[in-house]
């Protein structure tokens, strides 16, 4: 009746996931994700080509991967077809998100996200994120809990509340500053 989940159990991978639609997810949420990861999600045809531009010439200069500038789209291309961390692999992952975005909705690339964005250890997707972070469906999560759940896909290692809590309040703080900016 309060959307408490009656019994829980990983895939036969292994792997925590609880498909959720959109509607089922707080708009505290989506806001944070968009504001945090691609702030013209809805905007552009998959790839943001300032993104893509200011991650090469960090790259370049660099000499090696340092910044993605992974649109939303481009994340579910690379989650749905793994690739490495080259030069090669971000052209791949750059094609996958013009394809995404040529067959799928706005709506349905962002459900596709919802659902498989890695959350550390085996956790998939914000259905079991929120449960197993902060103990509520994510149709009830709060401005904070929002603004954590939105930081941990970008390094689930380092923003784990239980391996560095210093490190998931510094990203939830993050989050919550990218709300108001």
């Amino acid at each position: 009746h309060d959307g408490t989940p009656l019994w829980r159990f990983a895939d036969a991978g292994g792997i925590w996931r609880y498909p959720v639609t959109i509607e089922e997810v707080s708009p505290r949420y989506l806001e944070a994700l968009i504001n945090y990861e691609d702030r013209w999600f809805w905007r552009h045809p998959g790839v943001n080509p300032f993104s893509v531009a200011r991650a090469a010439w960090q790259d370049l200069t660099a000499g090696r991967v340092i910044s993605g500038g992974s649109t939303l789209t481009m994340q579910v291309a690379r989650l749905l077809d793994p690739h490495s961390r080259t030069f090669g692999g971000k052209i791949r992952q750059l094609l996958r998100a013009l394809q995404l975005e040529w067959h799928l909705s706005k709506r349905d690339i962002l459900t596709l996200y919802l659902n498989r964005a890695p959350f550390g250890g085996t956790l998939q997707g914000i259905g079991a994120a929120s449960w197993a972070y902060v103990g509520k469906p994510p149709a009830r999560l709060s401005y904070a809990d929002a603004a954590l759940l939105a930081v941990l896909p970008q390094a689930p290692r380092r923003f784990r509340p239980a391996r560095g809590p210093a490190s998931a309040e510094a990203g939830r703080t993050r989050g919550l500053g990218r709300r108001a900016a």
